[in-house]
């Protein structure tokens, strides 16, 4: 008899928990699972969730923190045929309850839920319904930097071919052991979740979110591979850490997405880990992985944020549609793997991010789409993609996606202000911070917009820095000189 295709990433899940049942799938504040384990406590939640009504079709929200147990539920979810959902803890209550009701999930796995869930049982996951390669894998539901988060859909088959294609150009040890600080709620968190559950990596969890847990991790369970955005290196190697009395020698690569490497973290990352190879990834949560600055391109140059990985081609538009040549600057476009299904409830928007090749000089098949990604830049001869700009006014702050304009509106919202204007500036340890330009009305005290601010916004959301003044500079056309802040001090 043929054994079955290995096409998603259930099958994948089961395949691995009965090859390897002795494997370590998860390590998190000292406990192990086994993917036996694991897959015997994912059928007692699957059981668990079909009781309270989780069934094919149906999305399940997941906004609880990293843990074993939020690990199970993924492949019992896609064993009854339902669809995990990802948000953010940290996901203000009015965003939450519109997720909610445009999902309408069958049940919201919060820790205090999932800490009713049974033990494991005797019996195995077994593949019930499922998820058909080309249906729905999963959500994950971006920052949310305006209006409603987006609700990004990928299939099955392409969040198993995007975690092999990562294995495969990182060079992933067959027992590799990544330790991972971020949320799954985040793409890229979610990436290395995939690892652990589609290709039988083992799966490590700091404690918490603190740095002293990340390094006590790193210590004790001898990681070969540390996943994190920049601002997680950031901290560990500029801020309060005990990274340098910590044990390191297991660790043999690093990888990173989110935001770009400063030539500083680069340099303090090579001095702190001298045997590690890092692999700095660019990205979106619509694309899973379109390009790498990889070890031996670093040796080249820094700048730019590397070549598109293996099967991924990039090109950059520009305004008209057109395909830009070589050097030229445009809107930076994904092709190939890795692009997503659609936005949930949202054709519009879908369609409004989707690019043709035109004249194909890339040798795509005629039905392949591109994927717009909102950044400018130019595909230099030798391939190397550099990044300018964004076309609207997102930033990353802590590698979370903030569009600058709502910032405004929120500050606005105060009544305490006559005009304001955000920018952005570099920092070393959040990548970019929020600084707001303000003019208070008459008789405002300044510290009360920074309670407003703290009561009222998202944290991060939240400007970094206030200035107060009596009026901001202006252009001949009358508005906001921005590029004059932009060199002012702040």
């Amino acid at each position: 008899m043929a054994e079955p295709m290995i096409d998603t990433p259930l099958a994948a899940f089961l395949e691995i928990a009965s090859r390897h049942p002795e494997r370590e799938a998860l390590v998190h504040a000292g406990r192990l699972e086994r993917f036996d384990t694991l897959s015997r406590r994912a059928a007692a939640l699957a059981r668990m969730f079909a009781a309270d009504g989780v069934e094919r079709g149906r999305h399940v929200l997941i906004p609880a923190a990293n843990g074993i147990a939020t690990a199970a539920a993924v492949p019992a979810i896609w064993s009854l045929g339902a669809i995990p959902a990802f948000l953010s803890p940290n996901t203000g209550e009015e965003r939450r309850k519109a997720v909610e009701a445009l999902l309408d999930p069958a049940v919201i796995l919060s820790d205090d839920y999932l800490a009713t869930g049974p033990e494991p049982g005797e019996t195995l996951l077994e593949a019930g319904p499922g998820r058909a390669p080309e249906e729905i894998g999963s959500i994950m539901f971006t920052s949310g930097s305006t209006g409603l988060p987006k609700g990004v859909q990928q299939t099955a088959a392409t969040l198993l071919d995007g975690a092999r294609r990562v294995a495969a150009y990182q060079g992933y040890l067959d027992e590799e052991r990544i330790l991972c600080p971020v949320p799954w709620s985040h793409d890229y968190g979610w990436g290395q979740l995939l690892s652990c559950l589609v290709l039988g990596k083992t799966l490590i969890l700091p404690e918490n979110a603190s740095m002293a847990a990340a390094c006590e991790a790193i210590g004790s369970d001898r990681p070969s591979l540390v996943a994190g955005v920049p601002s997680f290196f950031a901290g560990m190697l500029f801020g309060v850490s005990d990274i340098g009395r910590t044990d390191i020698g297991s660790v043999r690569r690093l990888t990173s997405t989110g935001s770009r490497f400063s030539r500083e973290l680069l340099d303090a990352v090579g001095e702190t880990f001298p045997t590690a190879r890092a692999f700095l990834n660019y990205g979106l949560t619509e694309t899973f992985r379109t390009a790498c600055l990889t070890p031996e391109l670093q040796a080249e140059t820094t700048e730019g944020i590397g070549r598109a990985i293996p099967g991924i081609k990039v090109a950059a538009f520009g305004a008209d549609g057109r395909l830009l040549p070589a050097e030229e600057e445009g809107e930076l476009v994904h092709f190939g793997p890795g692009a997503f299904h659609s936005y949930l409830a949202n054709p519009e928007r879908s369609a409004a991010v989707r690019r043709r090749i035109g004249e194909n000089p890339l040798g795509l098949p005629e039905q392949v789409l591109g994927v717009a990604t909102g950044d400018l830049g130019a595909v230099d001869g030798a391939g190397r993609i550099h990044l300018t700009g964004r076309m609207d006014r997102q930033i990353k702050s802590l590698d979370v996606g903030i569009n600058l304009d709502e910032v405004e509106t929120a500050l606005h919202g105060s009544g305490l202000l006559d005009s304001v204007a955000v920018i952005s500036r570099p920092h070393r340890l959040l990548g970019n911070k929020i600084v707001a330009y303000c003019v208070p009305k008459p008789g405002t005290e300044t510290r009360a917009l920074k309670r407003f601010a703290k009561r009222e916004m998202s944290k991060y959301l939240q400007p970094r820095d206030f200035v107060f003044s009596a009026a901001l500079p202006l252009t001949a056309a009358g508005k906001i000189d921005y590029r004059a802040l932009g060199t002012s001090e702040a």
